[in-house]
């Protein structure tokens, strides 16, 4: 038994969507899908030795046979690659195709090339952790240079008593080009929305079995070596960046928490961050494509996010603070529907087509590079340079930037603040992608006060959004508004006077952050950078 490796793309399906695709003329075209009923049951430890190291074990019955499979990420991170070694176990009879009789035979699988810490365990010391029932159809689609296989499936995956519907669609490169995976991908998408994620089965039932709806989740960690070029460390972030935003995506799109929307927006914003920091190296149309889709998803999302910090972290502690709490009553009435009506454009940009597009490009940005002809070779010959004297210079040339915009900070207007807000979010996102290069305490204090600038100046741009957003729900509600629709007396006075109470109190805060933003600049531009400090 030797291993194979998989490289395949998933990609959640609605019901909706996979009707759509069922029924188009091009699904039609590859021909009749093979049906089978698919039994799975995932094993692992109780403490999930397994699962920590990236390591599935699968015993699968599909009604004629048994196979026991072992899977290992690439890398060990979120991947569209994983090795894979498999068995036939022997026939157990027509019994095989209930779950609760499917047992692993690690003495079946004895194989020098399988992971030490799964060739060290026994069986009895494995435990189900969670079970699945599919049905699967699977076509196959042929090309001059690659062949694809496509498997829709449609079942639930159950741990305890908890269980949760499947419907997916995995892309599966026999052989061939792996590019033609991803043009693939584009060409079901181009029929109907598709959401690519980097969840196995098994990563969706475990976390099924910690709670009943999706929650969010921090950005992932990066791991980085001296060994790695300026490309590679492009790469891993550009992973990342991917993981993160589809770990967040289900909950923003059902709202089961308000930080889902929240963790997408920094997930967009870190890549976009990325490709600022690799500009000069990237190819103008990968790099633009790329930009200008995070940019139209981060516009999608912004309402819904800027109203719940106004709500969250602006008017309920005003609501908190003052007697009078009727007073604002009104004016959150009208944000809270203002709410509702941004997480509708959320669930219309995540369900899209032009979503589902996205993460393709990003994914196949993420995990094959840039081809050697789309870039020149001096670029090529900047990208194969160790990682730290890449992160070294970019991190240089984002530095200067920043001190540049905030010379004479004490007298900047408020437009020229904004623009060393973006320059400080842009070289805090840069540390945050290399810092794994270098040691040492500098590198945490750097940080740590680049950090606190950051949030300074967030909050105050916090405010003036919640300025911006208060004065438009005035003009909205006049009379002389375009499409407005004339309010009650009572109810016209009770929001002047809401909105009189919100904008003194954010124009107070403005002040309090005011007062020590100017120190903290100063702080910061006196200390020296931790690239150029020996270790």
């Amino acid at each position: 038994m030797t291993a194979n490796q998989e490289i395949e793309l998933k990609l959640r399906v609605t019901k909706e969507s996979l009707a759509v695709i069922r029924k188009s003329p091009w699904w039609k075209s590859l021909g009749r899908a093979r049906r089978r009923t698919l039994n799975s049951v995932y094993f692992d430890t109780p403490d999930g030795l397994l699962r920590s190291h990236t390591i599935s074990l699968r015993v699968r019955n599909d009604g004629n046979s048994t196979v026991q499979t072992v899977k290992m990420t690439d890398g060990g991170g979120a991947s569209i690659a994983r090795r894979e070694w498999e068995v036939h176990l022997p026939d157990t009879g027509s019994n095989s195709s209930k779950p609760n009789l499917l047992r692993p035979d690690l003495d079946a699988m004895a194989d020098e090339s399988l992971p030490s810490v799964l060739r060290k365990l026994k069986a009895a010391e494995l435990v189900p952790i969670l079970e699945m029932r599919v049905v699967r159809s699977t076509k196959e689609t042929r090309l001059e240079n690659f062949r694809v296989e496509y498997a829709v499936d449609q079942g639930e995956v159950r741990t305890g008593s908890r269980t949760a519907p499947i419907s997916e669609i995995e892309l599966e490169l026999l052989d061939g080009d792996a590019g033609g995976l991803f043009a693939t991908a584009r060409q079901l998408n181009d029929v109907a929305a598709t959401r690519l994620h980097l969840q196995t089965k098994s990563e969706t039932g475990l976390l099924l079995g910690r709670r009943t709806v999706p929650v969010w989740f921090r950005k992932p960690r990066v791991e980085l070596s001296g060994s790695m070029t300026g490309g590679d460390v492009l790469k891993k972030v550009a992973q990342g960046c991917l993981k993160h935003l589809t770990l967040n995506d289900d909950c923003a799109l059902m709202q089961s928490h308000e930080e889902g929307v929240h963790q997408c927006r920094v997930a967009l914003r870190r890549l976009r961050s990325v490709l600022w920091v690799y500009r000069r190296d990237l190819p103008v149309d990968i790099a633009g494509r790329l930009e200008g889709q995070a940019r139209w998803l981060m516009g999608e999302l912004a309402a819904a996010r800027d109203l719940l910090v106004f709500r969250t972290q602006l008017l309920d502690p005003i609501i908190t603070a003052v007697e009078d709490k009727d007073l604002l009553a009104t004016v959150k009435k009208e944000i809270l529907v203002r709410e509702a009506s941004a997480q509708l454009g959320v669930q219309r940009a995540l369900s899209s087509c032009r979503y589902g597009r996205f993460l393709i490009d990003l994914a196949e940005f993420a995990f094959l590079g840039i081809e050697d002809d789309a870039i020149t070779s001096r670029q090529r010959k900047r990208l194969a340079r160790p990682a730290r004297t890449y992160a070294e210079e970019a991190l240089s040339r984002s530095y200067r930037k920043l001190r540049k915009r905030g010379r004479k900070f004490e007298s900047l207007s408020t437009a020229e603040r904004h623009d060393v807000r973006i320059a400080v979010k842009k070289l805090r996102y840069g540390v945050d992608f290399f810092k794994g290069l270098f040691e040492g305490r500098s590198r945490h204090e750097f940080s740590s006060r680049l950090a606190g600038l950051q949030d300074k100046l967030g909050r105050l741009n916090d405010v003036a959004t919640a300025q911006d957003l208060v004065r438009d729900v005035l003009q909205q509600d006049s009379p002389d508004q375009a499409g407005a629709t004339e309010l009650p007396a009572t109810t016209e006075r009770e929001l002047l006077a809401g909105a009189g109470i919100v904008l003194g109190w954010q124009i107070r805060r403005a002040e309090e952050i005011e007062g020590c933003l100017a120190r903290d600049w100063s702080d910061f531009s006196r200390m020296e950078p931790f690239w150029n400090c020996p270790v």
